[in-house]
């Protein structure tokens, strides 16, 4: 059509914590109709201390609605886009109602000075989960440290009240008038699985605490965008668990405490900027907050700040007494450090993972602080295979591009053509570095392997998860990390072998690694393991898999001693197999099927799925699950089973009425013992 002048819709113009929108009604709704009677309307809407403040407006008209709805920035965070609907009301005249997006992720929908709904979608992209205990209910005195005697009649009457709780609910349960979902959430605050994970999302700059046993929503914080969470300090009796948003700019950084159990933000400080911040390994004295080191790199080593400041005599003290060692990641290398005082570190050494211009690091994984129930295997021979464990391994996980010259290139790996120019294909290459000595542990390379990459460390095992782009599959590679191994009769009261009480990484030998690969039917999007609350219970591989759900696979699946015998093996070679089989270990086959019964996600599928984490729970059968990407899904994995919990429909009544029988007929039992004893007497 002909060109108009656009009409303005504003007086002034839409400034920070502002958002403008504009609505244009169709042709057959305009009064008087006609393909010229088309109206427009424009919509504002801005942060005002008693909430959102929102306009309608004809352009060029009359005002439709104006209002203040209560939804605070705070929150919610200022309004980024509006999107206003006009509509004719029941008594004559326009109405509107406008749907508000936040910076923070938040959709409101509001109309006038009222809210209709809120929805949070900032959950659609949350990362980083910290495990923290839920709160708990005490009764201690809050006055002094020796309670009066109106605070201890105060306590005794809390005890007491209490008390009759506890047994109301017991006696309720026994004789079933308590509800079902009462009964669980009190198992699930006696077994631990109540726990809140934190989490965040670094684009909406949002802060969120699931409860695990019910998918709650506990608490919601609006932090600083691309912040990230590290923890902060352990719960104990007396003080509460926390959490570190983690902040960086070019110019400043920025730490913020925040209380795990209700979001409130204890205690904020600002620095300057640093290349890097690390864990310093020590407490402050004060807070009992984790410290940590602002780290900026030198070509001699690297100056420190440490964060709190308080806690720079606790570091400098143990500096000199413990070697204390960190590392940095930067560059394509991984430069280890150890700290000499509280404003100076050491560089010891460097390994380059990524020498060249196409290499890249697409991911990164540590040993796990977990308990380890045995340090040593028992093999089917009763000999003991003893595992690596390294509390300073870091796994690597880099692609290269190939595409260099390689003659000599293994005939395996040649591209089709004889004459044709050979060249390195496309590799993948996992790197285990000790971050105390700057060697390299060990290091295994995948031809045609690359992205999708994903790492994992559990006790001395390490698994990686790849796209294999010549076979167009998704593959696993385990490796498993042993020290030596004991023989059959190597242990016993009168033979024990020589052990150095104590291990150096500066003399120790590198480890003796087993490996194999494996062939998955389904793409691999995450990749962890289960942990337990004392390491008892048997370890199972978490695998996020296409279409998006999660699947747990028991990790002598994937052991690299899975035997394979041959048709014209020896006896000595069919014996060894015998006892491999005894140990629980199958035949090696190439492909690992995914039975249904291994999918903990049943038959809900997890969009987006991006990231697996666990966590140990009261009960050592017991796993935490947490699953998160565009959904977020939970759940509890017992990996040897529910050995040591009682099922939710217990019949405690049945129990109790075996008991009360049980009780009077050893009771009818002894007075009738007592009767013929007496008339034997009188014979």
């Amino acid at each position: 059509g002909a060109r108009r002048p656009l009409a303005p819709v504003g007086d002034a113009p839409c400034v920070a914590g502002c958002a403008l929108g504009a609505f244009s009604s169709p042709a057959a709704y305009a009064s008087g109709g006609g393909v010229d009677g088309g109206r427009a309307f424009w919509a504002s809407a801005k942060e005002d201390r008693d909430g959102l403040e929102t306009i309608v407006s004809e352009v060029g008209g009359e005002e439709v609605a104006r209002g203040v709805a209560p939804v605070s920035s705070d929150d919610h965070g200022p309004p980024m886009a509006i999107f206003p609907q006009i509509f004719e009301k029941a008594g004559g005249g326009l109405g509107a109602r406008s749907l508000a997006a936040t910076t923070a992720h938040s959709l409101v929908m509001v109309g006038g000075s009222s809210v209709n709904w809120v929805r949070d979608e900032a959950l659609a992209s949350v990362r980083g989960a910290i495990f923290v205990d839920a709160p708990r209910e005490s009764i201690t005195a809050t006055a002094a440290t020796v309670p009066t005697f109106s605070e201890r009649l105060a306590l005794q009457l809390a005890a007491a009240t209490k008390l009759g709780e506890t047994l109301s609910g017991f006696l309720g349960g026994v004789l079933g008038e308590e509800a079902q979902a009462a009964k669980k959430l009190a198992n699930a605050r006696r077994y631990g699985f109540d726990k809140l994970a934190v989490v965040a999302n670094a684009d909406a700059g949002r802060l969120f605490a699931l409860a695990l046993h019910t998918g709650d929503v506990a608490w919601s914080a609006l932090a600083p965008k691309g912040s990230k969470l590290l923890p902060g300090r352990a719960g104990t009796p007396d003080a509460r668990p926390e959490v570190v948003v983690y902040a960086a700019t070019d110019e400043t950084t920025t730490l913020r405490w925040v209380d795990a159990h209700d979001g409130k933000t204890t205690e904020e400080l600002r620095a300057a900027a640093f290349d890097a911040l690390v864990p310093a390994g020590v407490d402050d004295p004060l807070t009992k907050r984790k410290a940590y080191l602002g780290v900026t790199l030198r070509d001699d080593g690297a100056a420190l700040s440490v964060l709190p400041a308080s806690a720079e005599e606790t570091l400098a003290s143990f500096a000199n007494a413990t070697a204390l060692h960190f590392h940095v990641i930067k560059d394509g290398a991984v430069r280890c450090f150890r700290v000499a005082s509280a404003s100076r570190a050491d560089e010891l050494g460097s390994v380059v993972v990524a020498p060249g211009a196409s290499d890249e690091i697409v991911d990164v994984a540590y040993a796990e602080d977990a308990p380890v129930s045995s340090k040593a295997s028992i093999l089917g021979d009763d000999s003991l295979l003893l595992k690596y464990l390294n509390p300073h391994l870091l796994v690597v996980v880099t692609t290269s591009a190939g595409g260099e010259a390689a003659p000599l290139l293994d005939a395996r790996l040649r591209a089709a053509g004889d004459d044709a120019d050979q060249t390195e294909p496309p590799t993948l290459h996992v790197t285990l570095v000790d971050t105390v000595s700057a060697t390299v542990a060990h290091r295994a390379s995948v031809p045609h392997g690359g992205a999708p990459a994903h790492a994992a460390v559990s006790e001395n095992w390490v698994l990686y998860a790849y796209w294999n782009h010549k076979a167009k599959r998704s593959e696993v590679g385990s490796l498993s990390l042993h020290e030596g191994l004991i023989e059959r009769f190597g242990l016993s009261p009168f033979k024990v072998p020589e052990q150095a009480a104590t291990r150096s990484a500066w003399t120790a030998p590198p480890p003796v690694a087993l490996q194999r690969t494996f062939a998955l039917a389904k793409p691999v999007l995450a990749l962890s393991s289960t942990r337990t609350a004392r390491g008892i219970a048997s370890k199972h591989v978490l695998l996020g898999v296409a279409p998006g759900q999660v699947a747990a696979l028991d990790r002598r699946a994937l052991d690299p001693r899975r035997p394979s015998l041959e048709d014209d093996a020896s006896r000595k070679e069919q014996k060894k197999h015998e006892r491999e089989l005894m140990e629980g270990l199958r035949p090696y086959t190439p492909f690992v099927p995914l039975l249904p019964r291994q999918t903990v996600s049943y038959d809900k599928r997890i969009l987006g799925l991006a990231e697996i984490r666990a966590a140990d729970s009261g009960l050592e059968s017991t796993s935490l699950l947490l699953a998160t990407g565009v959904d977020v899904f939970g759940c509890r994995h017992a990996p040897s089973g529910a050995f040591d919990l009682i099922a939710d429909d217990f019949s405690y009544a049945l129990l109790l009425l075996l008991l009360l029988g049980m009780s009077f007929g050893a009771y009818v039992l002894k007075k009738m013992a007592a009767a013929k004893n007496l008339s034997l007497l009188w014979m």
